[in-house]
């Protein structure tokens, strides 16, 4: 049985989010990682930061992001696509030419015997009256007929502008933190929403940006996936168990681990076995921790913080081996 994933909010091409390019290529890496370990993979929202198909061309950019979704689909792999309040503008050509499942709606399913609701979460149980008008006149067939009127080269920049300033006027760019089950408005639409459906076991959402798995009933589990622009937050369902994992660059490569160091860490077993490399051993788990971190800058990398701190400060030769032991059994056992 494969697994089924769930992930929000990539904002993709967002002029607020530097390196871009970077951006993109981690979430293709992950969908690499995961494409002969998916049955079904679940967008759920906000994938670009803004998207606007016109009748003959179609933005500019995500070539790799669209390849690899078109190269999951034509593997077999189904990718549903739900709209956000970012990337609602999609009128057949993610359908038509990426094999995508599109919907534009709040979306409930069974899957592995569970039953899921799922959607990207903007419009359920918000109270801001601003947002409800904008997103009645974004989603207003006419509007979108007369904004499809400019130019290309205006109206991307006026999306894309648009969403910047909208990102800027929160500190930092971020959301705010979770506020607590009574006043999240996802956290009580939900529980409004189980009233009259106790069937649903899981509602998944995304558009808050923030990491949320919550138990609302002994059946019930409500999450929220976070985003991948500084979170990297995803769900999977393996057919039993739900999981709320993060991408950490590397981790998805465990032959990267066992290929470059393995050698090396031998060797310095070898010294510390003869008794007179004990300082050399250290210092090169040091420089080890060191390289990885490097490597993986972007990664909260346990096996680089271990082996950095307890190659620096063990001092005695119990602790080496207990580090070496431990150093070890996290690099096979990295996924």
């Amino acid at each position: 049985m494969k697994n089924v994933y769930f992930l929000s909010d990539a904002h993709l091409g967002s002029l607020a989010i530097e390196h871009g390019r970077m951006h993109e290529r981690r979430i293709v890496r992950f969908l690499d990682s995961i494409k002969h370990k998916a049955e079904a993979i679940y967008l759920l929202g906000d994938l670009f930061d803004f998207w606007n198909e016109y009748k003959m061309v179609v933005p500019k950019g995500y070539t790799r992001f669209l390849g690899k979704l078109s190269e999951l689909t034509d593997m077999g792999v189904e990718v549903h696509f739900f709209v956000g309040n970012h990337d609602l503008w999609t009128y057949g050509y993610l359908e038509e030419e990426c094999g995508l499942i599109v919907h534009k709606k709040p979306l409930t399913t069974e899957i592995y015997g569970k039953v899921f609701y799922l959607a990207h979460g903007d419009g359920l149980g918000d109270p801001d009256n601003s947002f409800k008008f904008l997103r009645r006149v974004f989603h207003n067939r006419f509007c979108q007929v007369l904004f499809n009127a400019l130019h290309p080269r205006w109206g991307m920049a006026f999306g894309l502008n648009w969403a910047k300033h909208s990102r800027m006027k929160r500190a930092e760019g971020k959301e705010p933190p979770y506020m607590g089950e009574d006043k999240e408005y996802l956290v009580k639409y939900t529980k409004e929403y189980m009233k009259d459906h106790d069937d649903i076991d899981f509602f998944l959402y995304g558009h808050r940006h923030i990491e949320l798995d919550l138990m609302l009933s002994k059946k019930t589990r409500m999450m929220i996936l976070g985003d991948w622009i500084w979170q990297f937050t995803y769900a999977v369902f393996d057919g039993e168990h739900m999981f709320m994992e993060q991408y950490v660059e590397g981790e998805s490569q465990p032959n990267l681990f066992i290929n470059t160091y393995g050698p090396r860490l031998v060797l310095c077993l070898m010294l510390h076995e003869t008794g007179r490399g004990l300082w050399l051993f250290a210092l090169h788990g040091f420089f080890i921790g060191y390289e990885i971190s490097h490597k993986f800058q972007h990664a909260r990398c346990v096996v680089a913080r271990k082996c950095k701190i307890f190659s620096a400060f063990y001092r005695a030769k119990s602790g080496f081996i207990i580090h070496q032991l431990f150093f070890g059994w996290q690099i096979f056992n990295s996924r």
